[in-house]
């Protein structure tokens, strides 16, 4: 309907100045200065209700969708998106703070791993140690530095299996 109205409104405003135009040709003194100011009016008047009209357009479209927003059904799809969003992050902080308890437990349980294993094998070492000390006297002096060596790098290089076998190797000499 607007639509209709302006271009009703600029087919006038064009005839005024088609007729001023005719006017002036004529040569009427002020009624073709007349019928052109009509005219501009007139076009301006039509441009003015199409601004107009799509402003109002567009308060009521603004209004529209200000009203939805603020609608039940829209604030109530609002607040379960925010609880899901709220379910998910704490969900999230769950896992990762299962995932960090984990990590500590386990590098925790390697350190006490590592400490135990490093006093058994100085236990080991301590044994194998006195062992052979009590054996010097019945052993050949290479043979005995030999052992020696063997025990004090079998100790540094932490090789629980490698004190196991000289032990062993130690109980088994019987002297000839």
């Amino acid at each position: 309907m607007i639509i209709r109205i302006f271009l009703l409104l600029l087919a006038c405003a064009v005839l005024a100045f088609i007729a001023g135009d005719v006017l002036l040709r004529l040569r009427l003194p002020l009624l073709p200065e007349l019928v052109t100011q009509l005219g501009l009016a007139v076009l301006l008047l039509a441009f003015g209700l199409l601004v107009i009209s799509g402003l109002v357009l567009l308060g009521k479209r603004i209004g529209l969708a200000v009203a939805e927003y603020f609608s039940q059904p829209q604030m109530h799809l609002r607040r379960l998106w925010f609880k899901q969003n709220q379910q998910l992050a704490i969900a999230q902080r769950f896992r990762l703070q299962k995932l960090k308890l984990h990590f500590g437990f386990e590098n925790q349980r390697q350190r006490l791993l590592k400490a135990d294993n490093q006093r058994q094998i100085n236990r080991l070492a301590k044994a194998v140690g006195d062992e052979l000390r009590r054996q010097k006297k019945h052993l050949p002096k290479p043979l005995y530095r030999q052992w020696r060596q063997e025990l004090l790098s079998c100790q540094h290089r932490q090789d629980g299996a490698g004190l196991l076998k000289l032990q062993q190797t130690i109980t088994a000499w019987m002297p000839t």
